[in-house]
C-alpha cells in the first residue's frame, strides 16, 4: 500500500522512496528490452517510457536541492510571494495523486523519449532513487524543508522543498500504478 504524501513527513517520505525502489527493483529490473518498450497502443506510453518521464523528471531537482543542501539556495521572484508557495504545492500533489480523476499533461520539459528507451532504464530509475535519499538526508533540516523553490516546469510555480519531495514520491506513485496496469495487460510480452 502506498503512501498518501499529502501531509507526509520527510522521514515517511523517505520511507516511501525506499518502499518503491524496492518493490520496482522485485518487478521490473528483469524486464527485457522488448517488454520495457512494448505499448498496447501507439498513443500509450511504455513501461519503459514511464520510468524514463520519472527519471527526467526528479532529474531536473537535483541542482537546486544540491544548493539547498549546500545553503547556497536564495530566494528570487515568485519564491517571496508569501502563502503562494503552499497553495502550489498542495495543488500539485492533489493534481498528481494517482487516484486523481483528471489526467494531467507531462510539460514537455518532462516528455520521455519517443524511441526505443534502453534496457537499462530500471536500473537507471534505481540509482537515481539512491540519489534522492541522499539528498532528502542531506535536506532534513527544518530550515531547508521550508526553504522555498520554483518548479522545473514552470517559473510561476513554486513551492517548499518538503512539497517539492511530495511531489516527486507522488508523482513516482501515479506512473507506478500505469506501470503495473502496462505488466499486467493480456498482451503483455512474456520473458
Amino acid at each position: 500500500m502506498s503512501l498518501d504524501v499529502r501531509h507526509a513527513d520527510l522521514n515517511a517520505l523517505m520511507a516511501e522512496a525506499r518502499r518503491i525502489a524496492d518493490d520496482v527493483a522485485a518487478k521490473y529490473a528483469t524486464l527485457s528490452a522488448a517488454q520495457l518498450n512494448w505499448k498496447p497502443n501507439a498513443d500509450a506510453w511504455s513501461i519503459g517510457q514511464n520510468f524514463d518521464h520519472i527519471v527526467t523528471a526528479n532529474r531536473t531537482y537535483f541542482a537546486t536541492l544540491a544548493d539547498v543542501a549546500a545553503g547556497k539556495k536564495t530566494a528570487r521572484g515568485w519564491e517571496r510571494v508569501p502563502l503562494l508557495p503552499g497553495v502550489t504545492g498542495r495543488l500539485m500533489v492533489w493534481g498528481l495523486d494517482p487516484k486523481a480523476a483528471r489526467k494531467m499533461t507531462a510539460p514537455q520539459v518532462f516528455q520521455p523519449s519517443q524511441t526505443d528507451v534502453p534496457g537499462d532504464i530500471v536500473a537507471t530509475f534505481l540509482r537515481q532513487q539512491e540519489e534522492l535519499l541522499t539528498t532528502m538526508r542531506q535536506t532534513q533540516s527544518e530550515r531547508a524543508l521550508k526553504t522555498v523553490i520554483t518548479s522545473p516546469a514552470s517559473p510561476l510555480v513554486t513551492y517548499s522543498v518538503l512539497d517539492a519531495y511530495r511531489i516527486i514520491i507522488v508523482h513516482e506513485q501515479h506512473h507506478l500504478v500505469g506501470v503495473e496496469r502496462l505488466a499486467t495487460l493480456p498482451a503483455f510480452p512474456t520473458a
